[in-house]
Parts: structure tokens; sequence; C-alpha cells
């Protein structure tokens, strides 16, 4: 089991009960011992073996599942941390050395912005809702909704996409205003206003190609 729960503004008087109310939605398999970070208007928590959270001055990094680095950072370094140097030295242009499989989250409270991926093809997620004075995400959209600032409101779209197709496909939850992040997509949320886009996508040929000995090469 893991997980990935976190909000950036979207203000709340009891930060520590906000968390516990986001990873009940995630883990139901009784209780865990998150990593977490928490205060009024920023908080992150991860479970799992393999989570990791990290702050420096200010900032927060978090990843979940499986990344791969182009360049493995030194030793010992845990992957939030690395992710972090990535961050400060690149910005959203750090995807290009992060491969594997991960949701990661990115925060930065005296910038007030927010970067959430997914890995490429989608092995893991992450849903997000985001307003004008801040944004709540989880790898679970139920998670997103549990956060006291966020509405339980069910989506009527979603209801027949569940009846009609048997699940809600991304971008849309089932939940109105909790939108899911598509596979090889980012989010970055800065100062009440968020911007979606595509770090990497499959190119397809519709000619067929036979020069194998140039593709291997």
């Amino acid at each position: 089991m893991q997980g990935l729960v976190g909000w950036l503004g979207a203000a709340t008087s009891d930060g520590a009960s906000a968390v516990d109310r986001m990873l009940g939605a995630v883990n139901r398999s009784g209780p865990v011992s998150p990593k977490m970070i928490v205060g009024p208007s920023l908080g992150v928590a991860v479970i799992g073996e393999a989570a990791s959270v990290y702050e420096e001055g200010g900032a927060v990094a978090a990843v979940i599942g499986r990344p791969v680095f182009v360049d493995a950072g030194p030793v010992g370094v845990p992957p939030a941390a690395f992710l972090m140097q990535l961050w400060r030295a690149r910005g959203p242009g750090m995807l290009e050395q992060v491969h594997g499989t991960f949701a990661l989250a990115l925060l930065d409270k005296e910038a007030q912005t927010a970067f959430l991926a997914i890995d490429r093809i989608g092995s893991q997620s992450l849903a997000l809702a985001a307003r004008g004075d801040g944004i709540v995400f989880s790898d679970r959209p139920g998670a997103v909704a549990s956060h006291p600032e966020v509405s339980r409101s069910l989506d009527p779209q979603a209801l027949f996409n569940y009846f009609y197709f048997r699940e809600v496909p991304a971008p849309g939850s089932a939940y109105q205003g909790v939108a899911k992040l598509l596979p090889g997509e980012q989010a970055l949320w800065q100062r009440g206003r968020v911007e979606r886009s595509f770090y990497w996508w499959l190119h397809y040929r519709d000619e067929p190609r036979w020069d194998f000995d140039a593709q291997s090469a």
C-alpha cells in the first residue's frame, strides 16, 4: 500500500486532522505510519516503503512509486531530496531526468507554486482540485474530496461514465472539481492559476518501417 496526499494554500485550521482524513481515503487496510510535513497552509504526507518526502528552505518534495533517474545522483540521497535538487536546477524540465513509475509533487510556499506530475504510462496516478486560493492533490480522487476545503459533490457526468464504461476515465473523476492527470502529464499551479501540459507523448507512425538494422543501431 502506498499513497500521497497534500495541499498548498487551501488553509485549514487543523492540518494534522486534514491529513488523517485524506489518508483514510487512501489506506483502508489498517493503521499506517505516514511520513509527513504539515502546517496550516501546506501539508504533504506519503505512505509506503518506497515513498519519500523532503523539506528544504520552505519547499517540499514528495514522491511515490519507483522513480529512476538518468543521473543517479549522490549515493544515499533519498528520491525526494534528489527531486528537490533537480527542481532547483531545471524547474519543470526536470522530468527529462526522471523515468520509471512515479507520482510526484513539489511545493514552494514562498513562491506559492505547486508542481505535480505522473509517469509516462500512468502506472501511478494523481488527482487535483485547484482553486484561486490553493490546490489539493492525492493519488486518489476520494482523498482530494476528503480535504475540508474541497466539495464532495458527485459529478453527474462521472456517474453516467461509470455505469456506461464501468469506470470514470481521466481526466474526470467521481467528484465535481476534482480532475485526474493523464499519463505523461504535468500540472503547475502558481498563485491561483493552474496550467496542465504534457511533458511526454507516444509518437505514432502510420507507415510500417522495415529498416530494422537502422532502428537497432
